[in-house]
């Protein structure tokens, strides 16, 4: 992910939850990547990659004693495809 026309700063996360609306990480987005993020990442068995706009949004804590932190992107802006393409891939995942 990268701000949105903004050369370089790109930053790499490892998602932990994927849904149609956004990506969860296990490590929280830096603070530098504030406003709309080109998201780019791959499913897997799909040798295309998916690309949206996202923000950057804080999630509760997932335990007792963190605190609350940027470790999702909310999706803003995909094609409905691509939107098909991630709902096929949970699909698949929730019923092998």
């Amino acid at each position: 992910m990268r701000r949105v026309g903004v050369a370089g700063g790109r930053c790499f996360r490892l998602a932990h939850e994927i849904s149609v609306t956004e990506l969860r990480f296990a490590v929280p987005v830096p603070d530098t990547l504030d406003g709309p993020l080109e998201l780019r990442l791959v499913l897997p068995d799909d040798p295309l990659p998916i690309t949206a706009i996202g923000r950057a949004i804080e999630v509760a804590p997932e335990e007792e004693g963190q605190d609350a932190s940027r470790r999702a992107i909310e999706i803003v802006s995909i094609d409905d495809d691509t939107r098909s393409r991630i709902a096929r891939y949970i699909e698949q995942r929730m019923n092998p």
